[in-house]
């Protein structure tokens, strides 16, 4: 009975090494799945991953662009700044040149204005003498025009003597060149 129970005895060991090999099939089988989920798991992660990733790349990608953008753009204000600069420049020389033409201008204007007022009184003085002039000739046309009868008479008179003079001029001619004669 020896060898029945050493048959007997190995094929208990056998069952119980099958049976031992079984569960550690379902054990691994567990692990396997258990390993399969979280391989599952983890390759979401690892899609979501690489989505967020393709996500981080174009946005690195638009922020390079917009940051090259907003560089040229710095640049661009840099260019009109300086030319806003110059402009400012431009209209600060300007704005000098004005203000000395408008003193210039201010003082030209003050001289005009005495050199105005000048020839205004000079004006004054020689409408003045004007007045008096023509009130001086008025008083000798008026003369004039009171004395002119006497005058008229009198160069009647200087012309009637004239004429009576030249006659007694003649006729003493005459009585001489019958004197004379």
């Amino acid at each position: 009975m020896d060898e029945k129970n050493e048959s007997t005895f190995s094929k208990n060991e056998d069952i119980t090494q099958l049976r031992e090999l079984n569960n550690m099939k379902k054990f691994l089988e567990a692990e396997n799945g258990k390993y399969k989920e979280t391989i599952e798991k983890i390759t979401g992660k690892f899609d979501g991953i690489n989505i967020t990733i393709s996500s981080a790349q174009s946005y690195i990608d638009s922020y390079k662009k917009r940051h090259k953008k907003v560089l040229d753009n710095i640049e661009i204000l840099k260019l009109k700044k300086e030319k806003r600069i110059q402009e400012v420049n431009d209209l600060h020389l300007r704005i000098s040149t004005v203000k000395e033409d408008d003193q210039s201008s201010a003082s030209l204007n003050n001289n005009l204005n005495a050199e105005l007022e000048d020839i205004q009184s000079e004006k004054d003085l020689i409408l003045k003498r004007l007045s008096d002039l023509q009130k001086g000739i008025k008083k000798i046309t008026t003369k004039r025009d009171n004395r002119l009868p006497y005058l008229k008479n009198c160069n009647e008179m200087l012309k009637q003597i004239y004429n009576k003079f030249r006659e007694s001029q003649n006729k003493m001619e005459v009585s001489m060149i019958f004197k004379d004669s």
